[in-house]
Order: C-alpha cells, then structure tokens, then sequence
C-alpha cells in the first residue's frame, strides 16, 4: 500500500525491568541530593570560616577602637 508506515512495536518490559528502572531513578535522585547536600555542607563551612575572619577584624578593630579613645582621653587633658 502506499502511504502505509508499519509500526514496530517495541517489547513490552517485565514488571522486574520496570521496577530496575524505577530503582535506577531512584538510585540517581539519591546521589543528585547527597552531592547537592555535601556541596551545601562545603558552602557552610566556607561561610564560618568568613565569619571567623570577619569576628577576629571586629575585635580587632575593637581593641584599636579602645586604645583610640584612651589616647584621646590623654590628649583632652592638654587642650
């Protein structure tokens, strides 16, 4: 005939096929989320590690903050 296309069935999977494809998606969206998890994990210990130095800037500032005014203090005496 023309114009007819024959259509190729493809086999039909066994319940035990489809189920280790389901596993398999399974399997995939579990690593996705553990690597999506330790990559959060490493973006947090960065983080603390920023706070860290942003901490020991602060108090360092403080410290210099204080001996700032001690010595102005001292220099108000003269004026």
């Amino acid at each position: 005939m023309i114009g007819s296309k024959k259509t190729k069935e493809e086999p039909k999977l066994s319940f035990a096929d489809r189920l280790g494809k389901v596993k398999s998606m399974f399997v995939s969206a579990y690593n996705e989320a553990d690597s999506l998890s330790k990559e959060m994990l490493a973006d947090i210990e960065k983080d603390k590690e920023t706070i860290k130095t942003i901490e020991i800037r602060i108090a360092n500032t403080s410290e210099l903050m204080k001996n700032t005014e001690a010595y102005m203090n001292k220099l108000k005496e003269f004026i």
